[in-house]
């Protein structure tokens, strides 16, 4: 269960990092260009932010460690898009799920 939930946190960080790109409802960036390094080093840092803090560490430090190999440069980060995508992964683990309304007939 804490690897299904970490593999989550992950994929949430690639979508709110802006790696996938954004739809009309995004408040996140468009950054889905960035080089494969950029994007797995930010979404393993927002993953093993979460994670750290819901006490799967030994999960999280995976990720990084995966990313990074020994005697690698570390390729420039947006330390913003890192720190926003995992305050709002850790928001939504606050707040009640709110049943979504029906838009109409089908």
């Amino acid at each position: 269960m804490e690897a299904k939930c970490a593999a989550l946190i992950l994929e949430l960080a690639r979508i709110f990092c802006g790696h996938l790109g954004i739809d009309s409802d995004a408040w996140w960036p468009d950054r889905k260009d960035l080089d494969f390094n950029r994007i797995e080093i930010e979404a393993a840092a927002v993953a093993h932010l979460v994670c750290r803090r819901k006490g799967l560490a030994m999960i999280s430090d995976h990720f990084l460690s995966e990313c990074l190999k020994e005697d690698q440069e570390l390729p420039p980060v947006s330390l913003n898009a890192i720190f926003q995508a995992a305050y709002h992964i850790e928001s939504m683990g606050k707040r009640l799920w709110k049943k979504p309304r029906k838009q109409g007939r089908y």
